[in-house]
């Protein structure tokens, strides 16, 4: 497993409240699933844990990123407003064997 982290950059727009980051495996020399983690308040991002790992197997990897905005005058606490946004990159990200570690960065542009 290949650590990968980055940081999540909004052209154009203030980051969201939450932003989920996603890597759907295209094709992969080990476990097909996705993998993910959640961008922290200074836009950087590291994969979450899943059964003790943490990591991506090397393979190619599509980016797609969830992010929330809160409706303007909106309750943080009320799930109902909050506005959902989906962004799929159009570059891959690849893993290679014998890779160390990935820092990938992501820029979101157009919003």
């Amino acid at each position: 497993m290949v650590p990968v982290s980055g940081a999540i950059e909004f052209a154009g727009r203030d980051r969201p409240g939450v932003c989920r980051v996603s890597f759907v495996p295209e094709a992969s020399q080990g476990p097909i699933r996705p993998r993910g983690g959640t961008m922290g308040s200074d836009g950087a991002y590291q994969l979450t844990e899943y059964l003790g790992v943490r990591g991506l197997t090397p393979g190619t990897y599509r980016i797609r990123l969830t992010y929330y905005d809160l409706k303007p005058g909106g309750d943080a606490a009320n799930e109902s407003d909050w506005i959902g946004n989906e962004y799929e990159s159009s570059e891959t990200l690849t893993i290679e064997p014998g890779m160390h570690s990935v820092t990938h960065n992501i820029v979101v542009s157009g919003e």
